[in-house]
């Protein structure tokens, strides 16, 4: 509700989600979530940047975010990082 008040009070340009491990892997998940929400949609740019990324979206969730992606020509919802031989994002 905090985020969405926000939204609907100030300008907010951008939001920027991103985190590490789990968090990153929440950081998607939340990101997903939001960008299904029109008020994110119409009202700011969403943006999601997660590092070392493990596995958080069955095939349905996939398909939506390439549906999103597929909308979303300017820039891509979601960029993960992924070094080397990371065992998280390989589970």
């Amino acid at each position: 509700p905090y985020i969405t008040d926000l939204l609907n009070t100030e300008k907010v340009e951008r939001i920027v989600v991103t985190g590490h491990s789990l968090g990153a892997g929440t950081a998607t998940l939340l990101s997903l979530i939001w960008s299904l929400k029109s008020g994110f949609r119409e009202k700011s740019k969403l943006a999601c940047f997660a590092f070392g990324t493990p596995q958080t979206m069955n095939e349905d969730a996939a398909r939506i975010m390439g549906a999103i992606h597929a909308r979303n020509e300017i820039h891509p919802l979601i960029t993960s990082f992924i070094v080397g031989n990371d065992l998280v994002s390989r589970l």
